[in-house]
């Protein structure tokens, strides 16, 4: 292959490359920060090689010194991936509309999508460039003796994939900068953050390295932990990615469907991954169950609080956009933007989420002969109920709060979010906080005040002695309901009406005046 022939390969290559990560690239690379955090990364391992060896003494063919070496030559490492990269992530689309460039960005052809995926792109490249310096040191630690290979590669690979997820959580922390309200006490938290990060990662390296990792390898339980860690860390750095994409597109387009796509997709693993530990490692005891379906919970509480506090009514953009098709319009219609279609989307989600949980606990007695009692004799069925019970009262709630607010004066949906978060946590503390601070009353004991508190209640049916309880929260989310059901239905009816192809009225007269015409025509021949 000629040189000329590679170098119009190039060329072409390098203009379907994002603009923005060949921008920040550059700038990044020709930065005082970059080469400063460079230069120093090789001083530091220099300094560890050096220093090592010195305090190791004549001794040091005769000893294990490899993990001690490595953990230097990581912590070295960890401060540029862990802190540096992620906080420059964060500055550079910070910086971006502090100094108001970003709406120049805006009304380019570059999508929100481009601009995030070319900012983490960037950050990810200067990684590989510390990795790349401290390579040498680390796989020098190898002929140090007490550290195997595979330590080495699943330290650095766990490290980079944090490091990515770290930069990415930047970026998303990065949306929200605009007010200027929030980049001081945002800036603050992030490198808090970051720093916690690192120093809890050098020790976490430490345990590592320090133990041979061959025989964890060959355990089948080993590679299904890893999928579940995996699972989790695509979808919810996808999800992140897509709340960035969101931020940063304007009001009138489209900033839910994606979002909702994601979160469907996280249901549906969520489902694959519990069913495969209810069947294969829970013996048909209830415990792994509850602990799989309080982390529904949480993860559908903080979405909740979003989905139901998003801006009311189709733009004339996303009303383009609704499938013209009657079956794809059903399927669809909950993933459009709106807090009606928001709390539907939320109750789908949670009645399939009891509807898998009867089925679980229908077939408990046939996973083991000698299954012992579910939740004192009680069917697991009736737990998974009154948590989703709690979870919509909840979401309900703040929906009728944020919309009766939103007719006085406008809110954004953070502010929403805030809301309804709030609220909630009213619920659940103030009767928490009267149980433990009233004369003669035990926190484990079971007021019926204590109805808002979803903790108090789980914990007595989870006991079995007050099944009863259930029809409290039923009752709460069955209020809720009926207060948001016409929002829901008119939300859903919107949808409708702008997928439903319809002709104007003009178009339609004119029609009828050609079709008068031929007709009279046709006559007047006969």
């Amino acid at each position: 292959m000629s040189r000329g022939v590679i170098r119009s390969w190039l060329e072409r290559a390098g203009d379907r490359i994002n603009p923005i990560l060949v921008k920040e690239t550059r700038q990044a690379l020709k930065s005082r920060q970059f080469s400063a955090t460079f230069m120093l990364l090789l001083a530091a391992s220099l300094l560890v090689s050096f220093g090592g060896i010195a305090l190791a003494g004549p001794d040091l063919d005769y000893r294990a010194a490899g993990p001690s070496f490595f953990v230097g030559y990581f912590a070295v490492l960890a401060f540029a991936i862990f802190a540096v990269v992620p906080f420059g992530a964060y500055r550079s689309l910070a910086g971006e509309q502090e100094e108001r460039t970003f709406e120049l960005l805006a009304i380019t052809a570059l999508r929100p999508g481009q601009i995030v995926a070319g900012k983490l792109l960037t950050a990810m490249i200067q990684m590989l460039i510390f990795y790349s310096a401290l390579a040498p040191f680390m796989a020098f630690t190898y002929l140090l003796k007490g550290i195997d290979l595979a330590s080495i590669a699943m330290v650095l690979f766990y490290a980079l994939a944090g490091s990515v997820g770290l930069a990415m959580i930047a970026l998303f922390l990065a949306t929200f900068s605009s007010r200027k309200s929030w980049q001081v006490m945002l800036s603050v938290v992030l490198i808090a953050g970051l720093l916690v990060v690192t120093i809890v990662s050098i020790p976490a390296a430490f345990m590592l390295t320090t133990e041979s990792v061959g025989a964890t390898l060959a355990q089948p339980d080993f590679w299904i932990a890893m999928g579940i860690l995996a699972t989790m860390y695509v979808t919810y750095f996808a999800l992140l990615f897509q709340l960035s994409v969101a931020q940063l597109t304007f009001e009138a387009d489209n900033r839910s469907s994606r979002v909702r796509f994601v979160l469907v997709l996280q249901f549906l693993a969520f489902v694959v991954w519990s069913g495969y530990a209810w069947v294969v490692h829970s013996s048909g005891e209830p415990e792994i169950l509850v602990g799989l379906l309080v982390f529904a919970a949480l993860h559908w509480g903080v979405a909740a609080a979003f989905l139901v506090s998003e801006p009311a009514g189709l733009s004339q953009r996303v009303a383009r956009s609704v499938p013209r098709g009657a079956a794809a319009r059903a399927l669809t219609a909950l993933v459009f933007p709106g807090p009606g279609t928001g709390l539907a989307f939320l109750l789908v989600h949670l009645l399939a989420l009891v509807a898998l949980t009867a089925l679980a606990d229908f077939t408990a007695p046939w996973l083991v002969l000698n299954a012992g009692p579910r939740l004192g004799s009680k069917p697991l069925t009736l737990f998974a109920a009154v948590l989703a019970a709690y979870l919509f009262f909840y979401a309900g709630l703040g929906a009728v709060v944020v919309r009766a607010i939103r007719r006085f004066r406008p809110l954004p949906a953070i502010g929403g979010a805030a809301i309804t978060v709030i609220l909630a946590m009213a619920c659940i503390l103030v009767p928490t906080f009267f149980a433990l601070v009233l004369p003669y009353h035990q926190y484990d004991d079971y007021r019926i005040w204590q109805i808002s508190d979803p903790i108090a209640t789980l914990r007595e049916i989870y006991k079995g002695s007050a099944a009863t309880l259930a029809t409290f929260p039923a009752g709460l989310a069955a209020i809720v309901f009926v207060l948001n059901l016409r929002p829901m239905a008119r939300a859903v009816a919107e949808i409708e009406r702008a997928g439903t192809p319809r002709q104007s009225a003009a178009g339609t007269g004119i029609a009828s005046a050609e079709t008068r015409g031929l007709a009279a025509e046709a006559a007047a021949q006969a």
